[in-house]
């Protein structure tokens, strides 16, 4: 395993592959209050599987982390004003990640999150058009509203636990079903996994990754040939 760490424009990176070979790049963005080493596992998953795997430390989080993130998260109206206000400058970094992977020949590029990066995700899908492949784990589009014509054509793949007393599936699931009403001949798949919360089972968790695995091998390898 090849492991990279470096700093692109202030954004830290940690990547990891199998070899130093061009291959399509997978952004991975983590949750509220962790850091791009939290889903290591998911991230030589990734790699192993052939991709680039790019964990991302979003602002305020892992080496930039705030002094007192739980202060700031507190100090605002709602907490999800506050966590907007660190969603929406880390989304707008996207497109130079994006740039960077393409023209360092590791395209096309994806991008996965979890719960804070599954939020992320969901916006992503509709501000970064050359995202080929986006998968939103535990995530709500809710705090970005996206226009559904934006990820039109975007393979989306979102899942979620149907218990979740963390971040209610409803938003993720009323989207999904928004697309795929919209756009049928779309590639937009939505699973709600009924017995688990934020901390989901491990057989759902099992499950959810794989099928995010083999999302990103349809949709980013087959577009690589």
């Amino acid at each position: 395993m090849i492991e990279r760490r470096f700093t692109l424009a202030g954004i830290p990176l940690l990547t990891l592959a199998t070899g130093p070979e061009s291959r399509p790049a997978v952004l991975f963005y983590h949750g509220l209050h962790s850091d791009k080493e939290t889903h290591r596992k998911e991230l030589e998953s990734l790699a192993a599987h052939g991709f680039l795997a790019v964990g991302v430390d979003a602002i305020a989080h892992g080496e930039r982390r705030l002094p007192d993130l739980s202060a700031y998260l507190n100090s605002g109206d709602n907490l999800l004003g506050q966590v907007a206000k660190l969603l929406r400058p880390t989304l707008e970094e996207i497109p130079l990640l994006v740039d960077h992977f393409t023209f360092t020949g590791c395209g096309p590029v994806g991008l996965a999150g979890i719960s804070f990066g599954g939020m992320l995700a969901f916006a992503a899908a509709a501000r970064e058009p050359r995202l080929r492949a986006v998968v939103a784990i535990l995530g709500d589009p809710s705090w970005y509203q996206p226009d559904p014509s934006a990820c039109a054509k975007t393979a989306l793949f979102a899942w979620n636990g149907g218990r979740d007393q963390h971040v209610d599936p409803r938003g993720a699931r009323e989207f999904m079903s928004q697309l795929r009403q919209q756009y049928p001949d779309g590639d937009f798949e939505y699973r709600e996994y009924p017995n688990s919360d934020h901390f989901m089972e491990p057989n759902d968790w099992s499950d959810g990754w794989k099928a995010s695995l083999a999302w990103f091998e349809q949709h980013l390898k087959n577009a690589q040939r």
